[in-house]
């Protein structure tokens, strides 16, 4: 059987190095892991990295991986954890220049309009599979293995996989129809079987196993994201965990990778604005010929889909963000997120007021954003929360808006002082922590409703 095999393998090279076996294993494989990363990252040289870096861990941990493990579902998390690490170092980076290489994606897959809506959203529903009814997608359709293997391989008859085949394909098809793609259990199935594991680049195989077999050097940011994905691997195993749509992560570490994914997709829909808005100016030209104007017509298309994706993705993001919060709000309070300008922030309906230097005043902006652009974007992302959210965890908040801090932890003000109605800024308002704590004592004493809806 061919998962037995590849456990074969992965024994033969743990017990003795075995080059041959390793190189089998990741020619067999590469494909399957190249795609899911590309799939998740959306980026072919970003997606090439992942690769590595799963085949990397895939060696490190040979020799504890159970010899009853379906190594297609191993590779599915593993490139799951490697892609989600790779997103946050991406977001750290500012390395949000994906369009060109998400538009070469989307045109290899064109010719099946299913698919390429599909596409970015299918790991993220595996994933919210339980673990047989994945593993059993993933043989049957990922490996296309006849059904009396996949039984054979999670521990089933016949007729018990063909059920568990067929749940599992409705509640794919569910959680598609909920983000707007709607189709029927035997047209999804037949879109998996044929997209999912696509050509992987010339190469990378051999690339990947010169790492691996023969300590070859890598780019330097692969050691980095082995790293990471394997700290991710870490939390998982070893703390609570809460499934978060995209990735499976622990509460504590859920806030930062939520707000980062916000960030790509807000970057994402903004780009696909830009593209669109240039695309009409192109459609104004009266020299166009019908083909072409067809050609434009088509990819608004796209870009209208792609925007109804990002938009579900957000908000099954910001749902998960209130859940995550109302669970553990500790979770919020990442240590280099805990510094404010300000020592007191109170709420009259839509106005803030803030102390800060000792004397009170109505914040008119923070980075050049309005106080109200703020309120606004708070009481819509934190919901009841927003009070807590705006006051004390400012920093977090212009992450997600945008604007970040810069590393010297000063803003920009503009303040309104209230009996004058005069507007003084402040250039570099220092951030502290003292001051954040301020801040959080005084909401404490004066109620956390206060300034709800």
């Amino acid at each position: 059987m061919h998962a037995t095999d590849d456990i074969s393998l992965l024994r033969e090279y743990a017990a003795g190095q075995s080059d041959a076996a390793f190189e089998t294993l990741v020619s067999r494989r590469v494909r399957f892991v190249y795609s899911a990363a590309l799939r998740q990252v959306r980026d072919p040289h970003l997606a090439e990295e992942v690769t590595q870096a799963v085949f990397i861990i895939l060696a490190k941990k040979a020799g504890a991986i159970r010899s009853e493990t379906i190594l297609s579902g191993w590779l599915f998390k593993t490139t799951r954890f490697a892609a989600l690490a790779q997103t946050r170092a991406a977001v750290r980076r500012r390395h949000y220049e994906q369009e060109a290489c998400m538009q070469s994606e989307i045109q290899t897959v064109a010719n099946d309009p299913l698919w390429e809506q599909l596409s970015p959203l299918l790991d993220e529903a595996l994933a919210q599979l339980g673990e047989k009814d994945r593993q059993a997608v993933l043989l049957r359709f990922f490996e296309n293995k006849s059904l009396a293997e996949v039984g054979n391989s999670i521990g089933a008859g016949e007729d018990s996989a063909r059920m568990r085949i067929s749940r599992a394909l409705e509640k794919l098809r569910r959680f598609f129809m909920k983000r707007g793609v709607g189709s029927t259990t035997a047209l999804i199935a037949t879109a998996i079987s044929a997209h999912s594991v696509q050509a992987a680049p010339i190469g990378l195989a051999a690339t990947v196993s010169a790492t691996v077999v023969k300590g070859s050097a890598v780019a330097a940011s692969i050691p980095a994201l082995v790293k990471g994905t394997i700290k991710i691997m870490a939390w998982i195993k070893t703390k609570t965990v809460l499934v978060i749509g995209a990735s499976t992560l622990l509460a504590g570490a859920a806030v930062l990778t939520l707000q980062e994914q916000e960030q790509l997709n807000r970057q994402q829909e903004q780009k696909t604005r830009t593209e669109e808005q240039q695309i009409r100016d192109q459609e104004s030209d009266a020299n166009l010929s019908p083909a072409q104007r067809q050609m434009l017509e088509d990819r608004l298309d796209q870009l209208r889909s792609r925007q109804n994706d990002l938009r579900a993705k957000q908000n099954d993001l910001r749902a998960k963000q209130n859940q995550v919060a109302e669970q553990n709000p500790s979770a919020f309070a990442h240590p280099s997120l805990q510094i404010s300008p300000f020592t007191r922030v109170r709420y009259e309906g839509d106005k803030v007021f803030v102390t800060y230097s000792g004397a009170e005043y109505e914040l008119a902006a923070i980075n050049g954003i309005t106080a109200s652009d703020m309120l606004d974007y708070c009481r819509h992302q934190y919901k009841r929360l927003w009070p807590k959210r705006l006051a004390e965890d400012t920093v977090a908040v212009l992450t997600d808006m945008g604007h970040p801090v810069p590393a010297d932890q000063t803003v920009r003000l503009t303040l309104v002082d209230p009996k004058t109605g005069q507007k003084k800024t402040i250039e570099h308002a220092s951030m502290t922590e003292e001051n954040r704590r301020a801040v959080h004592t005084a909401l404490a004493r004066a109620g956390t409703s206060e300034g709800t809806d």
